[in-house]
């Protein structure tokens, strides 16, 4: 009958979707506990390994307190529902590249009390939702500048108490902009009860959501190289900064160090003052870097200022000036970058998905001989106390790189009028 029929299809798709569900398909892996289809806990419960054949829809699990020595690149396969993974307090040394790959969807990864000695360039490959790493109490020696790539979930990095001695600037840096501007979206870092000597200040700079930095318990060395710490203190009291009082009492003893953060250099008597200037270029027209030094000897004692630390060679803009007038003149600029007017904001559209902003300004340097000069001056002279309004017009070339052609505002500059138009190549084009 019509009815018989229906109800036995309803029993069968009834049946299927017993069979079909979590805890019908596969059981809790041996020697742990599932309290929660979605939960697996197998904490002291004496684990050499991660346990096979672990639940592909399983979303915490937590293997604190075992002896797991190691993880293999399919330990962790297919657990992409994966959202809070705890493996502290085992006996793990090293992590394959592309452990991680499969976690998408992991939010907290604890790995604290093992014995860990690196993290590698794609150690930490697919974890681009992870909010939390917790890495403490390891014996990790060496973080790879590139490690936190791609992490721009990543709000919280926990590494106190390791064996870290030295950090490049950019080891934080979760994205990179136009291939120059390294940002991170940490907001609390622990960096306490290591070996770190020197903190480069590049390295809290790309911090602009930093909330919280601990730092005690650190070996610091007392010269030039931390005086900025101290000021980036005063700088940002929002920022709870746990640990720079004690780096500032133990150094003050530290004559370099006091010096510098009281500025008592002496300029009488026999003192004598030096300036040096150490000009490092990565590349002509990319990038590097100018280091200005004072020299301060007196009494046979040396003091050593860093004056300013400036980022050049951005890239290069090529000018070709005229006026109304028939006045023309080309120009070569170089485009110097000092870091210290950017401003990065983002917004996190998804775990794979930024959407930014960037404002910076930028040093126009450009050389004029003395064959130029005159037409040089004859092109801006008009425009001594106020500025030429230019808009931007077609395209007029898009190799090797685009170039626009500017024209001066006819209604902004209706009183100081003098048909100025520029044409513009910049190089990187993103300039």
């Amino acid at each position: 009958r019509p009815e018989s029929s229906t109800m036995y299809l309803l029993r069968a798709v009834l049946l299927l979707m017993i069979l079909a569900s979590p805890g019908a398909s596969t059981p809790c892996p041996r020697a742990c506990s599932c309290p929660q289809p979605t939960e697996v806990h197998c904490t002291f419960r004496s684990l050499a390994v991660i346990p096979p054949a672990v639940p592909k829809y399983v979303k915490r699990m937590n293997l604190g307190f075992n002896r797991i020595h190691r993880i293999s690149e399919k330990s962790l396969a297919d657990l992409r529902k994966l959202e809070l993974l705890l493996i502290h307090g085992n006996d793990i040394h090293t992590l394959p590249d592309g452990v991680f790959r499969d976690l998408q969807s992991l939010q907290l990864l604890k790995m604290s009390y093992n014995k860990l000695t690196e993290v590698s360039r794609h150690t930490l490959q697919g974890l681009w939702s992870l909010g939390r790493l917790h890495l403490d109490h390891n014996q990790l020696e060496f973080l790879h500048p590139d490690a936190f790539q791609g992490l721009t979930s990543l709000r919280l990095l926990q590494l106190e108490g390791n064996r870290l001695q030295q950090l490049h600037p950019a080891t934080f840096a979760t994205f990179t902009l136009m291939g120059h501007f390294q940002v991170s979206t940490l907001r609390h870092l622990y960096l306490s009860d290591n070996e770190l000597r020197l903190l480069p200040s590049e390295l809290v700079a790309s911090m602009p959501q930093l909330e919280n930095l601990y730092l005690h318990g650190n070996p610091w060395t007392c010269d030039c190289h931390m005086k900025w710490l101290h000021n980036w203190n005063k700088n940002f009291p929002d920022i709870q900064c746990c640990g720079v009082e004690y780096i500032w009492e133990t150094c003050s003893s530290c004559k370099v160090f006091h010096d510098l953060f009281n500025k008592t250099f002496s300029s009488s008597g026999s003192a004598q003052v030096y300036s040096l200037r150490i000009v490092k270029s990565l590349s002509s027209q990319t990038f590097g870097w100018i280091l200005n030094i004072s020299l301060h000897f007196h009494q046979s004692k040396l003091t050593v200022e860093v004056t300013s630390f400036v980022f050049l060679f951005l890239g290069v803009l090529k000018l070709g000036l005229s006026d109304e007038h028939a006045n023309e003149v080309d120009l070569e600029c170089s485009l110097g970058y000092n870091g210290e007017s950017t401003k990065i904001s983002w917004e996190q559209v998804n775990s794979l998905q930024l959407a930014s902003n960037i404002t910076l300004s930028v040093d126009i340097e450009c050389p004029v001989d003395r064959g130029k000069y005159e037409r040089v001056w004859r092109l801006i002279a008009y425009y001594s106390n106020v500025p030429a309004h230019l808009q931007r017009g077609i395209m007029l070339s898009k190799e090797p790189y685009p170039t626009y052609v500017y024209r001066q505002d006819s209604e902004r500059d209706a009183l100081y009028y003098t048909g100025i138009k520029v044409n513009i190549m910049a190089q990187p084009a993103w300039l």
